[in-house]
Formats: C-alpha cells, sequence, structure tokens
C-alpha cells in the first residue's frame, strides 16, 4: 500500500516548482493560535506520559501478534482495510477544504507512528509475507494522504494567486462568496449572531420565516451562505436551498420544492415521503394522480397536512430552508413563493429563510395586488433581519486593490489620487461614489475598465477611461449615443471638445455655420427621459470628461480632440500612433529612424505625429535633440505635416546646455535634412517674437539657415515653385500707407538675391526663361511681360544682365527671351505685349 503515497506526492507537490516560503505563510496563517495550543499540548502530555503509553501499545502489539494469522486470506482482508480506507478518505476530503483540526490530527498521528513504527525497537509489529508492511501501517499511511491532499490544496492556491499576479486576464467574479476566507465586509460577527437567534426560534408548532432584507448588490447570498458555513457542522440542522427563479409557472415552483423536500426526507423517513409526494400532488392539481389518490388512500390535503406536520414535530433535526432571488421574480410568483412559506408548508420544525429587496418586492406585488400597501410583505415574515450597511472605505479599499491588479504603476497613481482619494470642492462627494454604491456595482465596474484597458494600456487617462465605463454601465443609451454622434452634440474650442451648448450664445461666423449641424446634447429624447436624480449623475460624469473650462484638458483626456475615439473605439486606430511605439521613435538613432519611417506612414499618421510631439515630455537633452531632429526630418518629409512654433520652443527651451550650445543644436537639426520648407516657415513664425527665441538662437542666426535652405534648394534642383517659395520665405513684409490706405510690402534679402543670381547663372534654362511675369492682371485678355523682378534686383545695371544673356548657348528658348528683352529694352525697360512659345510665364 505505500507505492500508492510517491505516486500522489509525485502528481501533487513535485508536479509543479513552488518556494517553500509561500506555502509556509499560507499553513501558518491557516493554524490558529488555539489549534496549536492544543497541538502542543497533545505532544506534552504523550512526552510527559511516555512510558506508560509505551506499556500500553507494547501490550496490544503482542495481544494482536498472538492471534494473527498470516494467512492469504488475512493478506486479502488488510489489502482491502487499506485500499478502501484510502478511497473513502480521498473521496471526502476531495473538493473540501481540510479543516486544522483534521491536518493537526493527522500532524500528530505521524509522530506517534513514526515513533512506535521505527524509533521504539521494544515494540514488535508481525510483518505480512509480501514485504514489511504490517497491520499498524494504516494510521502512517492514512496520515500521510491527509498531509498531502492539505500540501496539494495550498500549492495550488499559491500558484493561483502568483497566476493571477503576474497577469490580471481573468475578470473578477461577480458570485457570492463561499467560505469565511473571502469575507471581505466583514460579516462573519453578525452571521454568529444571526445564528444564533434561528436556532433559538421556536418552530413547534408552524415553520418559521425570517427574511434577509437588503438592496440589490449588498451581499444577501454571501450573507447566506456565510450562515450555511456556520450551522454546517451543527448535526441539529438540515439545510435545504431553493431557487424559484429556476421555474417559470406556479405549478413549476410548488412541484419543485416538494420534490426538493420529499427528496431530502427520503434519505431517513420513506412514510413521510410518500405523504409528502402525496400532498404535493394535491397542490398541484394532476388530475390523474388526484383521482388515483382518492381511490388509494383517501385523505385530503387537510388530513395529509396534519399526519406530515405530527411527523416533522417529532423529527429531531430542523429543517432550514433557503430561498434566495427572491427579487427577480414578477409580483405573481412571489406571491406563490409566499404562500408555500406561510400556507402549504407551513410545518413544524421548518425555518424559512428568504433574501430580499423589499423595495422592490412591495412594488411587484402590488402591480398584481393594488389593495395591498407596503407593510403587506410583513404578514409572511415573523422576522426581517436587515442586513448592516458596510462603510464607504470598504468599496474603496476593494476598488483600489483590483485596480492595483493590472494598471500600471503611472495609471494606478493617477486613479487612486484623482478619482479614488479626490473629494469634490464643494460636494464632498469621490467621484465614483454617485454610481458605485456596493460590492457588485464595483465588481462590475472594475470589469468594465480591465476589460478594454489591457488594449488601451498607458494610452488613454484612466480616470476618463473609468468615467466611460461608469457610463457603459448605468447610462448605456447614453453612451450608445455619444460613441455613434459625439461630433453632433460636441464641437472644437481652445483645442478640445465641449458640448455644442456652451458656445451658443457666441453669434460669430464659425457658430452661425455650426448652428444647422450641431444638437444640443441636454434636449435629446435619451436624455428627457431620465430622472432629476440620473440627470445629476450623468452631469456629474459628463462635466469631468467634458469639463467648462478654457483651459487646455490633460494629456490623453476624453475631451482632446485626437484621443476621443480611442475611448469609443477600444483600440488605436491606423492613423494613430500608441505611446509605447512613439517612445521607442524617440530613442531610435537618427539614421535608423529615418529609414523606419516611410513617406506613406508620416502622411498616414502626420495628425498622431503633431499631437505626440506636443504632448511628449522630454527627460534629458539627449532625448530633447532626438525629438528635436525627429520634428524637421518628418516635417520636411511629410506634405502638409507642421508642427507648430510653440511645441517646437517648448521642447528646445528645456535644453540644460549654454545658449552657444542650443544655438548649435537648433542649427544643425534644421540644415541636416537639406532643403526645408518646414524650417523656412516655422523661422518666418520665430521671427514674429511671440516667444523669447533670442535666448536660444539669434535672429541672424536663424536668417542664415534661411538662406542656406534656398541654397539647398537651388543645389538639389527642386521644380522653379519651390525654390521660388523657399525665396520668398527669405523676404521680409513691411507696411507703408498710401491714399490713407495701408498697403503691404515684401523686400527681398539682398543675400538671397545673390544667392538666387548664382543659380540663374548656373542654370538659366530652368530659372531665367521661366521666370516671367506681368503687370497687368492675368484676367485680362491683353498683357505686357516684364522680366520676373529678382532679375533686376540682382543685375540692377540692364546693360549687364544684357550681356550675360546674350552669353548663353543658343536654343529655342534663348533665341525667345533674346527677341524679348530686345522689345523690352526698346520700349524703355518697361512691360511689353509679347507672344511666348518656349519659355514658361509666371504672373507675379
Amino acid at each position: 500500500m505505500f507505492a500508492i503515497i510517491p505516486f500522489i506526492i509525485k502528481n501533487t507537490m513535485f508536479s509543479k516548482l513552488i518556494k517553500i516560503k509561500d506555502l509556509f505563510k499560507i499553513v501558518a496563517s491557516e493554524i490558529s493560535a488555539k489549534g496549536f495550543f492544543i497541538f502542543t499540548i497533545a505532544i506534552a502530555l504523550t512526552t510527559a506520559f511516555l512510558p506508560t503509553i509505551c506499556d500500553f501499545i507494547k501490550y496490544v502489539a503482542e495481544l494482536l501478534n498472538e492471534h494473527f494469522n498470516n494467512s492469504r486470506s488475512t493478506k486479502f482482508f488488510i489489502s482491502m482495510v487499506y485500499t478502501l480506507a484510502t478511497i473513502i478518505l480521498i473521496r471526502r476530503l476531495r473538493g473540501r477544504k481540510i479543516s486544522q483540526g483534521l491536518i493537526l490530527f493527522a500532524t500528530y498521528s505521524i509522530f506517534f507512528y513514526i515513533y512506535f513504527r521505527w524509533l521504539n525497537k521494544l515494540i514488535t509489529w508481525e510483518y505480512l509475507k509480501v514485504g514489511y508492511i504490517t497491520y499498524f501501517d494504516i494510521i502512517g499511511v492514512l496520515s500521510v494522504i491527509i498531509i498531502v491532499l492539505y500540501i496539494r490544496d495550498n500549492i495550488n492556491c499559491v500558484l493561483a494567486d502568483k497566476e493571477n499576479n503576474a497577469d490580471c486576464d481573468t475578470l473578477i467574479n461577480d458570485d457570492a462568496i463561499t467560505h469565511s476566507d473571502e469575507d471581505f465586509l466583514n460579516r462573519k460577527p453578525f452571521v454568529k449572531v444571526f445564528t444564533k437567534e434561528v436556532l433559538n426560534c421556536d418552530t413547534s408548532k408552524s415553520a418559521y420565516s425570517i427574511g434577509i432584507v437588503a438592496p440589490w448588490g449588498s451581499g444577501k447570498t454571501s450573507f447566506i451562505k456565510l450562515f450555511a458555513e456556520e450551522v454546517q457542522m451543527n448535526k441539529d440542522i438540515e439545510i435545504i436551498y431553493f431557487s424559484p427563479w429556476h421555474y417559470s409557472s406556479k405549478t413549476d415552483i410548488i412541484s419543485a420544492f416538494y420534490r426538493l423536500l420529499s427528496e431530502h426526507l427520503a434519505v431517513n423517513d420513506i412514510e413521510l415521503f410518500n405523504l409528502v409526494c402525496q400532498y404535493s400532488s394535491w397542490l398541484i392539481g394532476e388530475t390523474k394522480s388526484s383521482l388515483l389518490l382518492r381511490f388509494v388512500h383517501k385523505e385530503q390535503p387537510a388530513e395529509l397536512y396534519e399526519k406530515i406536520s405530527k411527523m416533522l414535530d417529532k423529527r429531531k433535526k430542523r429543517i432550514v430552508v433557503i430561498i434566495d432571488d427572491l427579487d427577480r421574480l414578477e409580483g405573481k410568483e412571489i406571491l406563490d413563493v409566499l404562500k408555500i412559506i406561510r400556507g402549504s408548508a407551513n410545518f413544524p420544525n421548518i425555518i424559512f429563510i428568504v433574501a430580499y429587496d423589499k423595495e422592490y418586492i412591495i412594488k411587484a406585488v402590488n402591480k398584481v395586488h393594488t389593495e395591498n400597501d407596503d407593510r403587506f410583505i410583513d404578514k409572511f415574515f415573523q422576522t426581517e433581519y436587515h442586513l448592516p450597511l458596510y462603510s464607504a472605505d470598504k468599496i474603496e479599499e476593494f476598488v483600489i486593490l483590483k485596480a492595483k491588479e493590472f494598471m500600471s504603476d503611472d495609471d494606478f497613481i493617477l486613479f487612486n489620487e484623482k478619482y479614488i482619494k479626490n473629494k469634490g470642492f464643494l460636494s464632498g462627494v469621490k467621484p465614483y461614489e454617485d454610481c458605485i454604491t456596493n460590492i457588485r456595482d464595483a465588481k462590475r465596474w472594475i470589469n468594465a475598465i480591465k476589460i478594454g484597458y489591457k488594449l488601451l494600456k498607458n494610452e488613454v487617462r484612466i480616470c476618463d477611461y473609468a468615467d466611460i465605463a461608469l457610463l457603459k454601465l448605468h447610462f448605456p443609451a447614453i453612451y450608445n449615443l455619444l460613441s455613434h454622434e459625439y461630433n453632433t452634440y460636441l464641437y472644437v474650442g481652445d483645442r478640445r471638445y465641449k458640448f455644442w451648448e456652451e458656445g451658443r450664445e457666441k453669434r460669430d461666423y464659425y457658430f452661425d455655420i455650426c448652428n444647422t449641424q450641431k444638437k444640443n446634447f441636454w434636449e435629446c429624447d435619451e436624455i428627457m427621459c431620465l430622472s432629476k436624480r440620473s440627470k445629476e449623475k450623468l452631469k456629474n460624469i459628463l462635466d469631468r470628461l467634458v469639463p467648462e473650462t478654457h483651459m487646455e484638458v490633460d494629456e490623453k483626456a476624453f475631451a482632446n480632440t485626437f484621443y476621443t475615439p480611442r475611448y469609443f473605439y477600444g483600440i488605436l486606430q491606423s492613423y494613430d500612433i500608441s505611446g509605447e511605439e512613439f517612445t521607442r521613435l524617440v530613442n531610435m538613432n537618427h539614421e535608423d529612424l529615418k529609414k523606419s519611417l516611410s513617406t506613406e506612414f508620416i502622411e498616414h499618421r502626420s495628425v498622431a505625429f503633431i499631437n505626440h510631439w506636443r504632448e511628449y515630455n522630454a527627460t534629458n537633452d539627449e532625448e530633447r535633440l532626438r525629438l528635436l531632429r525627429m520634428i524637421f526630418y518628418v516635417c520636411n518629409k511629410g506634405d502638409n505635416l507642421f508642427c507648430s512654433q510653440d511645441t517646437v520652443y517648448h521642447i528646445a527651451k528645456g535644453f540644460e546646455k549654454d545658449k552657444d550650445e542650443v544655438a548649435r543644436f537648433l542649427r544643425e537639426s534644421m540644415l541636416e535634412n537639406g532643403a526645408s520648407y518646414y524650417v523656412c516657415i516655422l523661422i518666418n513664425d520665430i521671427n514674429k517674437d511671440v516667444y523669447d527665441w533670442k535666448s536660444l538662437i539669434s535672429k541672424e542666426e536663424l536668417n542664415e539657415i534661411q538662406l542656406q535652405n534656398l541654397q539647398y534648394a537651388i543645389e538639389e534642383s527642386q521644380p522653379i515653385d519651390i525654390v521660388l517659395k523657399f525665396f520668398w520665405s527669405t523676404s521680409k513684409k513691411i507696411y507703408y500707407k498710401k491714399d490713407n490706405n495701408t498697403y503691404e510690402k515684401f523686400i527681398n534679402n539682398p543675400k538671397a538675391v545673390e544667392i538666387f543670381k548664382k543659380g540663374i547663372i548656373a542654370n538659366p534654362n530652368k530659372y531665367l526663361f521661366n521666370l516671367i511675369g506681368t503687370e497687368s492682371s492675368p484676367m485680362e485678355e491683353t498683357k505686357e511681360w516684364e522680366p520676373y523682378r529678382v532679375i533686376s534686383e540682382a543685375w540692377p545695371d540692364w546693360e549687364d544682365f544684357e550681356e550675360f544673356v546674350y552669353s548663353i548657348p543658343c536654343s529655342e528658348e534663348c533665341e525667345e527671351y533674346k527677341r524679348f528683352f530686345a522689345a523690352f529694352k526698346e520700349k524703355g525697360y518697361k512691360a511689353v505685349p509679347f507672344e511666348f512659345k518656349h519659355c514658361k510665364k509666371k504672373h507675379e
């Protein structure tokens, strides 16, 4: 029989690796001080009276050895006893929690067995001929099995805890607790008091009915299970669980109840079982059965009721019928159950314990019996036990405990400080307290957050995501309305979303256009049908999601127009970039970055880049430099991609270097990608003196960067239109008055003109023959043409320009341009009508 022990150990303890200290913590936590004290006393008494115990064991062993018959039948009998004892013990302990008393007893038995079987040589045991097995070994075998099963159960607990902590993908179970160890609300003291009251109630003449009253989600079912655990060791109590919610009609409910009762009674009393079956048949109105019973038994329902009552009164054990989920039934079904409790099943020695939400029961019953008052339910219960309230701190403690399991450290800190611990300045209410009023609400809320959080971890503001989860749970219609039509009820103001009615008073062009497209959210049907209290709860949630402020919203907030779709779609869209991916890009080597970012990728995610640049918080100079280099590269690569001056400034001003070093960083970053029109436009914005760029880089250096970009554009043979943009970006805008009107005029940079002149000389076919302007409106039929305005600035002396033109190698374009210039010269260097066939005209 010892062969089974290594098998059990192999398949339990050694099949999973685990730290001994974790197992020891669980074992130590489960052994109470009282149990350890009793175990110590038992060991001490055994040690003190060891000689006497040894003499007694020796006498018993010698007596058994004298009568021991080592025959085949004896070996077979002992083997069967071993096997049956092992099987019975394993089956009895399977699926049950081994009590501390049993494990301490098994531990004591092991010590007892080891000493008297192996250490004490004065006592001899008769061996079976099959090996070193004696009849005394049954004590060791059963004790080892108990200990191994106990260790296996605790190993599974530790492994389950480790797995849950490693990856909290499992949602919180909404079921009631099954053991007092799970009593998070500390209801155990109340259960003990309640149990004493139940055991002391008088059931000698009729049944006793007790109502456990509490609102939905307050832990009624958990309380009942704790009560069942408390009385399970009481031999005078039998428990029957009856759930009427599983049955659809009056007949089904009555039949199911008496079937449960009769099956329970059939174990010990067949006569009582038959009486209950007959009585049930009368009640449910089974015609055939009733006719048959009239001929066979002749008893009427009243007679059967009296017989059942007398027999139940003589029983020593009382039956506790637990009825849960009464507040899930409709009014008629509730009345059927109440009639069973105080009518047909009002037998002695029966206690009905019924859990319900009283407010719901009264409303449901009043719908079918309008003449009943609010105290109608009191007629059916001798005692109502209202579950004690638990403090809001318990809900908070539960939420914090569960949130910490799956949220990132940063998200949990924000969630705890801004959402859980933070009270309203005027209301004194924490953000979640309006909607989360019990543990069941808290479980459903945490599950709602947890489902989508795995996909959006660190990509949303956790407080806003928690509010979206509240919307889903308590206002699903409102959530659906916003998720599909948020652009109808929200408008963009101050770079964030606002509800439309906030800006209705601003009667400008923008609002006139929006007025035909937007709708007032608070006037929609889904809002109007809500109660006043529900509207207040909803407004509290939406005020946090879309705050009434002119300040910019927090990073990744719901009201941030870029992030809003994440909250509704639950995943990042193809045009988005995750925070983790963007951080990876920032930390890449610049050459590797350029290889990894294709033009298509940049243009498809241009808005994402802009948003991340604005929100990203660089922590050191190296990271700031990489971020700036990325901005200048991506904005140069992507068409119509522009990172604003304020974003670049706030990154650059964070450098801890001196001005010369910062200026060098900026100059190198702006010029390392060749000709960049974005850089030129950015410098023009900088020259407006909105920010204090002088502390970072001088205007002279910025102007040199613009000139260098023009040089790059010419050297790279950029199209003529692009080169002109670079050239114009170097000019300076001035304003002047004429005839009491203000006009603007651009003054070209002489250095830029010189660079452009060199480009014209180097490539006249591209720049000279394609730069012909007009002083007349392009819409007029007759146009007068002249050399482009920059020509007159590059060659102030027309004779020098004429000499240059006639030095250009002959071509169709050149010959045409010479004829055009001759006509222009003949008219006194003024615009002339001319019909071009080869040269390209460009209007100024």
